[in-house]
């Protein structure tokens, strides 16, 4: 193949004219990247007051605050817009102002929204309105332990009364967990124990104009109780589940039979497992471990389907 020398200095300004090409795009790209600040970008918004508590007829301004994901405030972003969800009751103005219309049985819940880059942000404000104002004397937790197995589920025992010690009902009252992979709040006052370790729960209202608040740090300690069940592989496509249960010293599990026969359960070390083996447990019955030394309790049934039961050190 040959080629004339005018096509290759046409080829040269092309390959030229490529590479400037490519260097401007190159240091485009180079330029939008030093410029970004991902950690001054809004991250999300939240409501300055989680919960609000007004007697009929009074008002209240409401506020929101930005933040970036590192948690510092925003100054001078975007403004946060405020809709009731039931302006029979509680009204709010797009700016945050509301005004206690009606009783509530319930808080109602005003939600707190931005958009900033593209993207909608939402938080939520409960707002509760009693027919009378009835300031708080006491605003605190009395629980009768910080320590509970992971697991269980506990009512956060929230004491509140007034100035004569009456207790103090239908208030707007919000419970936060200061870390959700160890407590997490299921409903209004009921909380969940999802793993070992300390955590902190706050909790928060603003009643009458006066901003309330108290914290407690939970210890959640080793589970328990812990269940094995097998199963009739022909229908469910599997014998046992789960395969390894865990459980502190002292904590119990329950064996279920639900494979249409008798079953058996055979322990490969039977020290420290109060009852011992399960032999020809009856179809559909419920039995019960308790294991008292920590160690791994392997297991296995008549069908040699295998399992284990790892007992953790007492708290």
């Amino acid at each position: 193949m040959t080629r004339s020398a005018g096509a290759g200095r046409s080829w040269t300004v092309l390959v030229a004219r490529t590479i400037l090409v490519m260097a401007g795009v190159a240091c485009a790209e180079s330029q939008v990247a030093v410029q970004s600040k991902p950690g001054d970008l809004i991250w999300t918004v939240r409501a300055d007051a989680p919960a609000v508590t007004l007697a009929v007829g009074a008002t209240q301004q409401l506020s929101a605050t930005a933040l970036t994901a590192d948690g510092a405030k925003v100054l001078g972003g975007p403004a946060a817009t405020f809709v009731s969800k039931d302006p029979s009751r509680v009204k709010v103005t797009p700016a945050g102002s509301v005004t206690a219309v009606a009783a509530t049985t319930a808080p109602v819940s005003v939600t707190v929204s931005l958009t900033a880059n593209g993207i909608t942000l939402v938080d939520t404000v409960l707002v509760a309105v009693t027919p009378v104002a009835r300031p708080i004397k006491t605003f605190a937790f009395r629980p009768d332990s910080t320590r509970f197995p992971q697991g269980a589920y506990v009512t956060a025992p929230l004491v509140v009364t007034d100035s004569s010690d009456a207790p103090v009902t239908g208030l707007a009252i919000k419970f936060t967990s200061l870390d959700t992979r160890i407590l997490r709040m299921n409903g209004t006052n009921t909380i969940m124990a999802l793993r070992r370790g300390k955590a902190k729960l706050v909790v928060s209202t603003m009643s009458y104009g006066v901003a309330r608040s108290d914290t407690v740090e939970y210890t959640v300690t080793n589970p328990m109780t812990a269940s094995v069940g097998y199963y009739d592989r022909a229908t469910l496509a599997q014998e046992i589940s789960p395969l390894q249960v865990f459980v502190g010293a002292g904590g119990s599990v329950t064996f279920y039979n639900l494979t249409g026969s008798a079953l058996s359960v055979t322990f490969a070390d039977t020290t420290g497992v109060v009852g011992g083996n399960l032999v020809n447990v009856a179809n559909s019955s419920v039995t019960l471990r308790t294991f008292r030394v920590p160690g791994i309790y392997n297991f296995a049934n008549q069908n040699g389907v295998a399992g284990s039961v790892v007992v953790l050190p007492a708290d």
